[in-house]
């Protein structure tokens, strides 16, 4: 699969139903190079499950007419590898992040939201979070109105949902075709 990328700005697109922006987008926004995005990406801790539903080594076409490497990713996918980047879009994103995960934690303990409600409200607020994410956002400050207005309640004292449970993956790399 052959790619054209415009560097002009982050893009998000739809493929096949889901969301994928790609290593080189993500690159430029973070203001990272972008063979250090592709070594995070080969060198993410993550299953190679994970890595095979969520990341697909493609080419692009640069500015020269040569062909390069590039991965597209999905929403997943991003959040897991930005969730290990630093600097000031990377700590908005965490922040916009945990912002919405207490939101839908508040929200769980109502016993007057039906499931389908939930799932609805959180799959709206994810993209939300992951077009957020691509807003240029130049510093912290400016996603406060953002994290304001999908924190619409703060979790009660004691919760009655249960904590997630992470476990750990081997490392795992991409080889090239």
């Amino acid at each position: 699969m052959t790619l054209h990328s415009s560097l002009a700005a982050p893009k998000v697109s739809i493929h096949n139903g889901k969301a994928i922006t790609t290593s080189l987008d993500v690159a430029v926004y973070f203001g990272k190079l972008h063979k250090n995005v592709i070594r995070s990406i080969e060198t993410l801790d993550c299953s190679p499950e994970f890595n095979r539903l969520n990341f697909e080594p493609v080419d692009y076409i640069d500015a020269k007419g040569e062909k390069r490497p590039m991965y597209t990713m999905t929403k997943d996918g991003f959040v897991f590898l930005v969730m290990g980047f630093t600097g000031k879009k990377a700590a908005a994103f965490k922040e916009a992040y945990i912002a919405e995960f207490n939101r839908m934690e508040a929200a769980l303990t109502y016993p007057n939201y039906s499931q389908a409600t939930l799932l609805v409200q959180q799959q709206q607020l994810i993209l939300q979070l992951w077009l957020i994410s691509f807003s240029a956002l130049s510093t912290k400050a400016s996603l406060s109105p953002q994290v304001a207005a999908v924190t619409t309640t703060s979790p009660p004292a004691e919760s009655t949902s249960k904590p997630l449970s992470g476990t750990s993956s081997p490392k795992m790399s991409r080889a090239r075709s």
